[in-house]
């Protein structure tokens, strides 16, 4: 098995649907309509993970256990292919080019290039600015810490939220980050959920319900974020 697929669980199937939404990313001849489209597509697919929760009791569970089997399928239901998409071509920070520029230069310094080579990498450079310019003016900053899992209670799998503990106050999240949870969790929770029943002997606790919430939260706090962008608003749902 391949180590991303070790730490993806279930998904080589999102990831291979992932890594066709970055080529197409990456091939596009207009880099701020490139932008738009996985934009809204990650938009799209936020609204129908919500969707879908919402039909289903997790967070007012009524008595429900929160490691009831029944709540692995509802992960089955949760789509991640374009939050891995993002995850996969997210552009770099200013700290990230500066680093990279540095070693350019270095590297430079240590061999004369051809004309050839330095014209070539002065297109390339220009291409990646050009680029990043069309990240920035559709995305804003990935890596931005003003924004908050509004409702969270910032559990742990072995917390329970109907158990009487008083909630934790939210916490600071990031585009980045949580993209990269539901990019994770959802697929852990799908392969968890196909486990036999001799496996599952052997297997520890797995409180879902208590994993769909977190989940539930970081894709409400994408939505709300998501949709402060003015490449959103002509589409909101």
């Amino acid at each position: 098995m391949e180590p991303v697929s070790v730490v993806l669980g279930a998904a080589p199937k999102a990831l291979d649907v992932a890594m066709k939404l970055a080529g197409a990313w990456r091939s596009h001849e207009g880099a701020r309509e490139a932008e738009l489209q996985l934009l809204r597509v990650l938009y799209f697919e936020v609204c129908q993970n919500l969707g879908v929760l919402e039909r289903f009791h997790i967070a007012d569970r009524a008595g429900i256990p929160s490691n009831d089997q029944a709540y692995e399928g509802v992960a089955k239901l949760l789509s991640v292919d374009a939050h891995l998409a993002v995850v996969l071509v997210r552009g770099e920070t200013e700290a990230e080019l500066e680093s990279v520029r540095a070693q350019r230069l270095a590297a430079a310094g240590e061999r004369q290039q051809s004309l050839a080579a330095q014209e070539h990498r002065a297109t390339e450079e220009a291409k990646h600015r050009e680029r990043l310019a069309a990240f920035r003016s559709v995305w804003g900053d990935l890596c931005d810490e003003s924004w908050e899992l509004g409702d969270a209670q910032d559990l742990t799998d072995a917390q329970d939220p109907s158990d009487g503990a008083q909630p934790r106050p939210s916490k600071l999240t990031t585009v980045l980050r949580s993209l990269a949870f539901v990019s994770v969790k959802v697929p852990t929770l799908q392969t968890l959920g196909s486990v036999d029943e001799a496996t599952r002997a052997v297997m520890r606790d797995l409180r879902s319900a208590v994993r769909l919430e977190q989940i539930r939260q970081h894709e409400s706090a994408l939505k709300r974020h998501l949709e402060t962008l003015p490449a959103i608003t002509p589409v909101r749902v």
